[in-house]
């Protein structure tokens, strides 16, 4: 499975301190997905390295080997991880559908083996994630089982980015994606940094790069702002346990 998942390095910049990650979602890849996005963000971040992540999400490969899941993707892609984005002093994630799962739980393997991020932000497009609050589609719970995660456990990722993340996350969903409305994950954002744009969602590459609601002009101007170093109880950089019962004590509502 690790010879399936990759970190490829677009903008190699000698001592940068901040990493970009683009990673796909479900039926995605790191060109087809993206398409320009990734070398078009480049140029305006100088003071960032940009990557885009390929990870094994094709539904016919979770549809035909029950032993291909989330979880087992997690602990591989926690190590490409750890290898690729220690030291810097911040990480932006942009996590596009089943993407964001995936790299969350590979997130918490890595935190379990010592790593840890200053600053760590995060646009997340067509999420599937849960808030607290959220009621679950009905379509949901079959269709993590098939990636072996319950519902549940989004409720609990959502929680604990929220609790690792410096920063409210950016949110975009695209006008087609009318399906997330019951578990997009709004918990984690704000009204300035949540946003309705123009894209498909099986086409982002297809979506305009130019444009106050273009997701390109969106994530710069997000990246741009100022990010203070957290403060109060927890560390900055220290991941909490995402199995503490803070995080697992959770139930979601059903429909």
């Amino acid at each position: 499975m690790t010879a399936a998942i990759s970190l490829e390095c677009i903008a190699q910049r000698p001592g940068a301190d901040a990493a970009v990650v683009f990673a796909h979602g479900l039926d995605g890849d790191a060109v087809a997905t993206w398409g320009a996005f990734p070398a078009r963000l480049a140029p305006e971040i100088p003071s960032a390295e940009v990557f885009t992540l390929s990870w094994p999400a094709a539904l016919a490969k979770f549809t035909a080997e029950a032993a291909h899941t989330i979880p087992a993707i997690a602990t591989p892609l926690a190590g490409v991880l750890m290898r690729s984005l220690s030291g810097y002093a911040r990480v932006h994630l942009v996590l596009h559908c089943l993407g964001a799962p995936a790299v969350i739980a590979a997130l918490h393997r890595a935190a379990g083996n010592g790593f840890t991020c200053p600053l760590l932000t995060c646009t997340l497009i067509d999420a599937p994630l849960l808030a607290p609050d959220a009621t679950a589609p009905a379509w949901l719970a079959p269709a993590m089982k098939l990636m072996g995660l319950e519902p549940e456990m989004l409720i609990v990722q959502t929680r604990w980015l929220d609790e690792i993340c410096a920063a409210p996350c950016q949110v975009l969903r695209g006008a087609d994606a009318k399906w997330i409305d019951h578990c997009a994950p709004f918990a984690l954002s704000d009204e300035a940094n949540h946003h309705h744009v123009p894209l498909d969602h099986t086409a982002l590459a297809a979506a305009p790069v130019e444009g106050p609601f273009a997701p390109l002009s969106l994530l710069l101007t997000y990246f741009a702002r100022p990010i203070p170093m957290p403060s109060g109880a927890r560390t900055p950089g220290k991941f909490p346990d995402l199995n503490s019962h803070e995080f697992t004590n959770v139930t979601p509502h059903r429909i």
